[in-house]
């Protein structure tokens, strides 16, 4: 009690003398905030370190362990903050992270943007690990997944996802359809008027990917 209380008080001491004209406390109050994980007390100190200047210097494992100990919403947050330092999640962490979001049913996790924009960067040279990842997860997963491969705008990823353009899930094949749109700038399925798990729809993507790779050889 008297640990949360002594916290509390020097937390907001902190902030209300920032707010007042006076940052000195900032560096002083940022390891207490960081340990116990405070994303809303972290979110006025980043505010108030860029306002002056003094942006919060954080160990890389200070920053996974304040992200990876929240729920998707949260955990947003944080990893705009990362963002905007040049920080991402390495790729485990970040698979442990989801994974965990996932069996907790945490939804929100699917549209957390700046998690997006990580997991690109952080899946990068793991791309055929992700990929053997998704084939053996669940719906939220893969769904996550799929949005991390569109947001990639990566081609080499086209014959995996026509594979989900398949699936028996519909909601599965609306979110391939939609990042092999993103990916390609095609819209095969308005175009032709058809369902866009049709194979004709399949043979358009497919067709795209192979000139494509022709084009660049």
């Amino acid at each position: 009690y008297h640990s949360s209380r002594g916290y509390f008080v020097r937390k907001t001491a902190g902030l209300t003398l920032a707010k007042m004209g006076m940052p000195f406390a900032l560096p002083a109050i940022t390891p207490i905030i960081i340990e116990h994980n405070d994303v809303s007390a972290f979110s006025e100190l980043f505010k108030f370190g860029n306002y002056y200047g003094m942006i919060p210097q954080i160990p890389d494992e200070s920053w996974y362990a304040m992200m990876v100990s929240q729920n998707g919403g949260l955990g947003d947050r944080v990893a705009s903050f990362m963002l905007q330092t040049g920080k991402t999640l390495p790729y485990n962490l970040l698979i442990s992270y989801i994974d965990e979001r996932c069996v907790k049913n945490d939804a929100a996790i699917i549209d957390a943007q700046n998690i997006l924009v990580m997991s690109v960067i952080s899946i990068q040279g793991h791309e055929t690990e992700f990929m053997r990842k998704m084939e053996n997860s669940g719906r939220m997963f893969n769904t996550w997944g799929i949005r991390v491969i569109g947001r990639s705008g990566s081609m080499n990823f086209v014959p995996f996802l026509l594979r989900f353009l398949g699936n028996v899930d519909e909601s599965i094949s609306q979110e391939s359809y939609l990042a092999l749109r993103s990916i390609t700038g095609m819209d095969p399925a308005q175009e032709r008027k058809l369902a866009i798990n049709n194979p004709e729809v399949m043979y358009d993507f497919k067709k795209f990917y192979l000139d494509m790779r022709r084009t660049r050889k």
